[in-house]
């Protein structure tokens, strides 16, 4: 599993799979998967910032939907 950030611009889908034939191992394969995860809130972008918000206040629903995302990702990993 790879994870990688979204971008501002971004044409990628939330999921990639990439499959590899090793050839030194027998033509093993080896199937990767590669996740964007939200680690930018495109919404803050678009809106005039209070300078007295905290920063933990700004970006927690970031990290919830970060969390989730996560989650969504490895929870039906480990019961396969």
């Amino acid at each position: 599993m790879v994870f990688n950030s979204e971008k501002i611009k971004s044409d990628q889908k939330n999921l990639i799979q990439i499959i590899v034939k090793d050839s030194l191992a027998n033509d093993t394969e080896i199937y990767i998967k590669a996740f964007q995860l939200p680690i930018i809130n495109k919404g803050l972008l678009n809106q005039e910032l209070e300078s007295k918000v905290a920063l933990k206040e700004l970006f927690e629903p970031t990290r919830a939907l970060l969390k989730q995302k996560i989650e969504q990702i490895l929870l039906p990993t480990v019961s396969e």
